[in-house]
């Protein structure tokens, strides 16, 4: 009884680690997509080799990622050769923040701060690009997985204003003009981030650890209460 219900825990054990690992670290694949974009005058396409066609509301077949008029036209207006999972496109369909990838980590687990972190585009040329080291201090203090590492908490771009917002995990906030790619306005933060990074870290350890802590005290229960009953029934 006990050698069984030792088995289903260390079962239980590998498979919510690899859970955990698997979800942790896998990332999103390319796909091809198409929104509607500047006050509904334009459609950015962005397709992958392999993928789905994209189809204009006409009917007709988008040829290369770039922006379209949101008429049914399947003619460019500019286009581009990369691909991007999140773009932000302005009301006047020139100009286009272009995030970067999902960054991952290199050799001896290293953050690759060298990897893209944002780029400003005018119809489809470039402008100006910022790398992750651009706007992170500490590298080694930032929150990882397995393979990949966050840098960015939160992006946000203002139409209006024509600004493009971003705040690291390290609580630095870097605001950039979308028309010409230049950094307008630069906040550092006074707090360090290490401890609360260290935190976060130490959570994401606690929780398996608490979760299989009450799995093997409800085992333990369980055998007790097993055990008082054949000694009744003895």
């Amino acid at each position: 009884m006990m050698k069984k219900l030792f088995q289903i825990l260390l079962l239980f054990c590998f498979l919510l680690f690899a859970r955990n690992k698997a979800f942790a670290d896998s990332p999103r694949m390319p796909n091809s997509y198409q929104d509607i974009v500047g006050n509904d005058q334009y459609v950015f396409v962005m397709l992958v080799e392999n993928s789905e066609s994209l189809i204009s509301s006409s009917g007709e077949q988008y040829p290369s990622s770039g922006l379209y008029r949101n008429d049914g036209s399947n003619n460019p207006l500019w286009t581009v050769d990369w691909f991007a999972f999140t773009v932000y496109v302005s009301s006047d369909g020139q100009h286009i923040a272009r995030m970067g990838p999902w960054p991952s980590l290199k050799g001896k687990r290293e953050p690759d701060v060298q990897e893209l972190a944002v780029a400003f585009y005018e119809n489809g040329e470039l402008l100006k690009r910022y790398i992750i080291s651009d706007l992170i201090s500490k590298p080694k203090s930032l929150p990882s997985s397995v393979s990949h590492f966050e840098w960015k908490k939160d992006v946000s771009f203002d139409d209006t204003l024509e600004r493009l917002t971003i705040i690291t995990t390290e609580e630095n906030k870097y605001v950039f003009d979308i028309k010409s790619g230049e950094m307008v306005m630069e906040a550092m933060s006074t707090t360090d981030s290490t401890t609360e990074n260290i935190g976060e870290s130490t959570v994401r350890f606690l929780i398996p650890l608490l979760v299989l802590g009450g799995i093997g005290l409800a085992i333990i229960v369980v055998v007790l209460l097993w055990r008082k009953s054949v000694r009744k029934v003895l």
